[in-house]
């Protein structure tokens, strides 16, 4: 979680540092934004899945259970498919 943290104050420093050293008045672009937030959440929630034995279901109450688990243990590049213990 502490990765998770410093990834994310990263990313806060490199778009702080942009409008202050670069003069752009809008540090990253929102998509650039958005795709970082999504990879440094995707990346912790593959680790706390898999090697901290949280449960991939999310409970939506009166409505339903979702199950993320098969997302989140095979990853597959072209060919080749890579399975998280």
């Amino acid at each position: 979680m502490t990765l998770t943290i410093l990834a994310t104050g990263l990313l806060g420093f490199v778009d702080d540092m942009l409008k202050v050293v670069m003069h752009r008045s809008l540090g990253l672009g929102p998509i650039a934004k958005l795709v970082a937030q999504f990879s440094i959440a995707s990346a912790f929630i593959l680790y706390a899945v898999n090697f901290l034995d949280i449960s991939p279901i999310v409970t939506l109450p009166f409505i339903c259970d979702l199950d993320f688990g098969i997302i989140t243990t095979v990853l597959s590049f072209g060919d080749f498919n890579f399975t998280i213990p």
